[in-house]
């Protein structure tokens, strides 16, 4: 029988830029968040097509609707 271990924490979203051209979002969580991340972070990178400023509403509606982050390992 597997065993399962979950770990969560509150977590922001902010946008950045690759090279000052393609957007980002990066998953900030509080610290000392997740162990799995250790003193990183997520990064979801957007398609081609999706502007800075769609990236930005996307992380509004992401911080507006998402309470936390979490992590399962399985044993």
């Amino acid at each position: 029988m597997t065993q399962s271990a979950t770990e969560r924490t509150n977590c922001t979203f902010s946008v950045s830029e690759h090279n000052g051209a393609q957007p980002w979002i990066m998953i900030e969580t509080d610290r000392p968040g997740l162990r799995v991340l250790g003193s990183g972070f997520i990064g979801l990178d957007m398609r081609d097509d999706i502007s800075f400023d769609d990236a930005l509403k996307l992380a509004e509606l992401l911080r507006d609707s998402v309470a936390t982050i979490s992590y399962t390992s399985l044993k």
